[in-house]
């Protein structure tokens, strides 16, 4: 079996499925509607994104007992990257574990036991997870599709996540008045006020230094429509990138707002929920007894700083949990999972949907 998986993963990996490529997105749905050619599927596609659903009834179900969800899509990477390599024990390659190895024991096992289980299974697989899953997951849902329990493979090194914190993406405007550089004191640099506006936002949330279940606050980058140096520029555009916990989401934009000079504005482009599931669900406990069983080790509960496609179902009442195999490197060079954990992952999904 674990062959099997390095296989189709490797095929997988091999198609740059960057969220520029739709090409190599459309020729990754190919390989996988190949190798699931046997199955239903009901296939998706809002403003030229694709994504599909495979399910195991004959007619698609109102409601699933349980959905795999699972990406194709992925972040940029080095031309090597997009080869598998297998070195000390672990197998390296874009997307190993976010999350072509999931995706490619997903479909494995969707092969190999769909048609043995008398409950409603769907395998969901999307191609915009890596953008925000908006026109993926989000728009199924907006069609209808539901789910009793959904299980992302997002990785959690056997963990199992159940708590994310939500998004909230916003640009920071700041406005100024143009002048020629050798005489500053005519204009108003934009760029500058709005570094100081910046660094207001910065003061309201705590800049931890390690692993700590907070609200954090990124600025991801800086622009200004001028692109001369001999002149003072009026304008300025900033990108902020929050994750709240819970207990912030209430008071988040109230503070914000309330350190914003006049002349600068904020725009909201996301503004994300957090997921949550309880410890106590019944899913939950039963895919922690099947890790148990299969790994000789109870699985932590855990909680995730990045968000998931779950998040989207929460919206609509539907509970989820993230859980994924053994490996390390999410988004970096160094992107790898480890071999041996690829069977258990499997042998683990395998109890878990027999036992449902």
């Amino acid at each position: 079996m674990l062959r099997q998986i390095i296989k189709l993963t490797s095929e997988l990996i091999a198609l740059r499925t960057t969220n520029d490529n739709p090409q190599a997105i459309n020729s990754c749905l190919g390989v996988i509607e190949a190798e699931l050619c046997d199955f239903n599927v009901k296939k998706f596609e809002d403003k030229g994104v694709k994504s599909v659903i495979f399910y195991n009834t004959k007619i698609f179900p109102k409601k699933f007992k349980l959905l795999l969800n699972t990406h194709i899509d992925v972040v940029p990477g080095k031309t090597s990257q997009f080869k598998t390599t297998e070195k000390e024990c672990k197998l390296f390659g874009r997307g190993t574990y976010d999350m072509k190895c999931t995706a490619s024991v997903f479909i494995i096992l969707f092969k190999n036991l769909s048609k043995k289980i008398k409950h409603p299974l769907g395998l969901q697989i999307v191609t915009d997870e890596e953008r925000g899953g908006f026109n993926g997951t989000n728009f199924q849902i907006r069609k209808g599709v539901r789910a009793d329990f959904v299980l992302s493979g997002e990785p959690t090194d056997f963990n199992i996540g159940i708590q994310s914190k939500g998004i909230l993406a916003i640009d920071v405007i700041a406005s100024g008045k143009s002048a020629h550089a050798s005489q500053p004191w005519k204009g108003s640099n934009a760029v500058v006020e709005l570094i100081k506006a910046i660094q207001k936002i910065l003061n309201l949330f705590s800049a931890p230094s390690n692993d700590e279940w907070a609200t954090t606050c990124n600025l991801s980058w800086i622009k200004t429509t001028n692109k001369q140096s001999n002149l003072v520029p009026d304008n300025a555009t900033a990108r902020l990138d929050i994750r709240f916990i819970l207990k912030d989401k209430e008071a988040i934009l109230k503070k914000i707002k309330n350190v914003l000079p006049k002349n600068v504005i904020m725009t909201v482009k996301h503004f994300e929920p957090e997921h949550n599931i309880d410890a106590s669900n019944t899913f939950v406990k039963k895919l922690s007894s099947a890790t148990t069983l299969v790994l000789g080790k109870k699985p932590k509960l855990m909680n995730h700083h990045f968000a998931s496609d779950l998040r989207h179902f929460q919206k609509v009442g539907c509970n989820g949990a993230t859980f994924g195999p053994q490996g390390a490197g999410m988004h970096t060079d160094n992107e790898h999972v480890v071999l041996k954990g690829l069977q258990q992952y499997y042998d683990v999904l395998e109890k878990f949907i027999s036992d449902l």
